[in-house]
């Protein structure tokens, strides 16, 4: 990301806090102050593991907000072997006066007969979700690119070679959460749809990703560095019915 990116970057996430800070309630609202801001561009986010904390809904699989969690890897991952169209995507840490989240930063370029995408994924220790419903996550994004992907991949070595599920969502501006309940996901492998069972897919979860995305023909405003906020990623067990799976 060359230096004239980052810093656009960077002052679309300082106008963010200072215009949305309004918009939020009692339980999300982030500091009208926003202080000095300082990124840590080693790729290690805040990270709470699956079993150390349990809400209502379930537990917080990502806990970007509370500074005494443990730190995690993201790694950059593209849709391309190619070096000069990697994107390179990365999940940082933010934090500003008293408030902390990450930011996942996706320069988005125009790649010729396809669609352009920049994503980041974490590898875990095989997480058992098939008692959950659904995922929550907290966002907030005022970016002019709006279309993402959420990703799940089941067991194996290396991610190309990983089954998966997949769903897309998209994000207006402002704080928000995005529900992706399990049963909108569709199964890939390198590609194309196959057949499985997702409730036995989810018993061996070992990747997630996210991702962004835009069309090749898509307005050429469209491309470009883009970011949003993370507060969280929680996984939400619903009353059960014959629809959630």
């Amino acid at each position: 990301m060359n230096i004239n990116s980052l810093l656009a970057t960077t002052f679309f996430i300082l106008s963010l806090h200072a215009s949305n800070a309004a918009h939020m309630n009692t339980n999300l609202t982030a500091p009208l102050t926003i202080g000095i801001t300082t990124f840590y561009a080693n790729k290690q986010p805040i990270i709470k593991s699956i079993n150390q904390i349990n809400r209502s809904t379930g537990p917080v699989l990502f806990n970007f907000t509370d500074s005494q969690n443990k730190r995690g890897e993201w790694y950059e991952i593209s849709e391309t072997v190619r070096v000069e169209e990697r994107s390179d995507a990365t999940l940082v840490q933010h934090v500003t006066y008293n408030n902390q989240s990450s930011i996942f930063f996706y320069p988005l370029k125009i790649l010729p007969d396809r669609f352009g995408s920049s994503g980041v994924k974490y590898i875990v220790d095989t997480w058992d979700l098939s008692e959950f419903t659904d995922f929550l996550i907290d966002v907030n994004g005022n970016s002019k690119n709006s279309k993402f992907k959420f990703t799940i991949y089941g067991k194996c070595s290396k991610t190309f070679e990983c089954q998966s599920y997949e769903t897309n969502f998209q994000i207006s501006g402002g704080r928000q959460q995005i529900k992706l309940p399990f049963r909108a996901f569709k199964a890939k492998f390198r590609g194309a749809q196959y057949s499985d069972s997702l409730h036995s897919f989810l018993r061996q979860v070992t990747r997630l990703r996210i991702q962004a995305y835009v069309d090749h023909n898509a307005p050429k405003n469209e491309f470009g560095p883009g970011s949003i906020e993370i507060h969280y990623i929680t996984a939400r067990k619903l009353k059960p019915t014959t629809d959630n799976y």
